[in-house]
């Protein structure tokens, strides 16, 4: 697999993000976002951090090589 790859999987499936009680994967938050950016919610501005730290320590658990 390639790093990219490993990400994308990691985005999936680990539950890194807390949030509301609840740990969730990159994807399922992803997906939270995007209801509360529809109803115009001011959750998704909270939920907007939460993905970028996880998505960053993902990124430093799977570098890109080279």
């Amino acid at each position: 697999s390639t790093t990219e790859e490993l990400r994308e999987r990691a985005y999936e499936t680990d539950k890194v993000i807390s949030y509301e009680g609840k740990m969730l994967t990159v994807d399922e938050a992803n997906r939270k976002w995007q209801e509360y950016q529809a109803e115009g919610n001011s959750k998704a501005n909270e939920l907007t951090t939460l993905i970028a730290n996880a998505k960053a320590t993902i990124r430093e658990q799977y570098p890109d090589e080279g």
